[in-house]
């Protein structure tokens, strides 16, 4: 596989792959296998919630419920 990176992005990981004394596709390896890790746990949690939803376990709250909660949080904290 080739990647094609824009001139900023090549010069930051030509960058970080010199203050590393990593070869850069090294570096970009790891860089993908962090965001991959991090989509798939996202993509499993957000799986996992909407079934709490779903089943009736988790009950939402109503957008307008949370702002009128954090409105007063936020009155109550400039009052001191």
């Amino acid at each position: 596989m080739e990647i094609q990176f824009a001139p900023e992005v090549q010069s930051k990981l030509d960058q970080i792959a010199q203050q590393t004394g990593r070869p850069a596709a090294d570096v970009v390896v790891d860089a993908v296998q962090s965001y991959v890790d991090d989509v798939s746990a996202l993509r499993e949690s957000l799986g996992r919630r909407y079934d709490e939803v779903k089943s009736g376990q988790v009950q939402l709250i109503p957008g307008n419920a949370v702002e009128a909660y954090f409105a007063e949080k936020i009155a109550a904290a400039r009052k001191g």
